[in-house]
């Protein structure tokens, strides 16, 4: 088979080389362990260079229209690479953030009688959420209710509310705040792909 063949067939070696690196792409789309995407990306990359490096390579068996095409085609593959990377690893984070943030085009409102909710943010893939108990102090709170049933119960909504959506596939951990009616601190309420598995 004619070398010029074998390259428009995308069979070279180089050729096989790009393969492996967009293949390493495959476990960032399905999220499969979301902590490992970033070697996942550095693998992919530089399978991409190195083929970029062999393939660009100017063969005798090859005229000159397609060394000139090699020349272009190797690098811009790998640039492709590049973007479609960045693509698939922010843009559930993006998804997230968005979400987030959304809760705060109409706070503060209230989600049930004793319950407002005041705003959300995210930083650091921590996504916060601010809630008041608007009809009492902390003072006048049962402690041990507290800490024996209202925070593990609410951490159990928690995560069921948010593990269907990916925040903890992500490496998310979503923190719930409660302050009474003078701001001063109730509970606070962190979860992550951790302890919501437990």
């Amino acid at each position: 088979m004619k070398e010029s063949t074998k390259e428009w067939l995308g069979i070279k070696q180089a050729d096989l080389i790009i393969y492996a690196g967009f293949g390493c792409l495959l476990p960032v789309y399905l999220r499969l362990i979301p902590n490992l995407d970033v070697v996942a990306i550095i693998l992919g990359l530089t399978f991409c260079v190195v083929a970029s490096a062999i393939g660009i390579k100017r063969s005798d068996k090859l005229g000159k229209t397609n060394n000139a095409i090699k020349l272009i085609a190797y690098p811009a593959v790998t640039l492709f690479y590049i973007y479609l990377s960045y693509y698939l690893y922010f843009k559930p984070i993006n998804e997230i953030s968005d979400e987030v943030n959304a809760h705060n085009k109409s706070a503060p409102y209230m989600i049930e009688s004793e319950t407002r909710f005041d705003r959300s943010f995210i930083s650091n893939k921590v996504a916060t959420f601010h809630f008041t108990m608007v009809n009492g102090i902390f003072s006048e709170y049962n402690k041990e209710y507290i800490s024996i049933e209202f925070i593990p119960e609410t951490k159990t909504t928690i995560c069921k509310l948010f593990t269907p959506k990916g925040y903890y596939k992500e490496g998310f951990e979503v923190v719930y705040k409660y302050f009474d009616s003078e701001d001063a601190l109730i509970a606070e309420i962190r979860t992550n792909h951790y302890n919501c598995n437990t």
